[in-house]
């Protein structure tokens, strides 16, 4: 019977062990996998932001009417949709009230690499000369230009 103590204890070890090996190897795969999930995720987002770019190629007041007329190019490689866009002038949150005019040969949804999107705003403070325009959209890329101010003909 001295034989038969030895093996059971030593059966009862490697199960131990294995259930240890087990509990362990579970646990890490379980973290690499979300640690490669979240990496994936982050790295999907960053180059998505850097295929949607824009440029914000006009930006002029028209002080007699009171409003502010904005061209946005699309030069990304990503379609974004120009209706989702913020507007600022010197950080200060405008509501588009006449919004988006036109988006030339394009669909204003989707606006795809080359598409102009164009639009006028009724600003809530009137632009000074210095001021400046920010623009974001729904990616959270944004561009910024000078304001140029136009003063009515006598």
């Amino acid at each position: 019977m001295k034989g038969q103590e030895e093996i059971v204890t030593i059966i009862l070890l490697v199960m131990i062990v294995l259930a240890v090996v087990s509990l362990a190897y579970m646990w890490i795969t379980g973290m690499f996998t979300s640690l490669a999930e979240f990496v994936g995720n982050a790295i999907t987002q960053v180059s998505g932001s850097m295929a949607t770019q824009f440029r914000l190629e006009n930006a002029y007041y028209d002080s007699g009417l009171n409003e502010l007329y904005v061209t946005v190019r699309n030069v990304g490689t990503q379609t974004f949709d120009a209706t989702r866009t913020a507007f600022y002038v010197n950080d200060i949150p405008q509501t588009v009230e006449e919004g988006l005019t036109s988006c030339l040969n394009c669909d204003c949804n989707n606006l795809e690499r080359g598409c102009i999107a164009n639009y006028v705003i009724v600003p809530s403070t009137s632009p000074t000369e210095g001021s400046m325009l920010r623009i974001t959209i729904e990616t959270g890329a944004q561009d910024t230009r000078k304001i140029m101010i136009l003063t009515p003909s006598p």
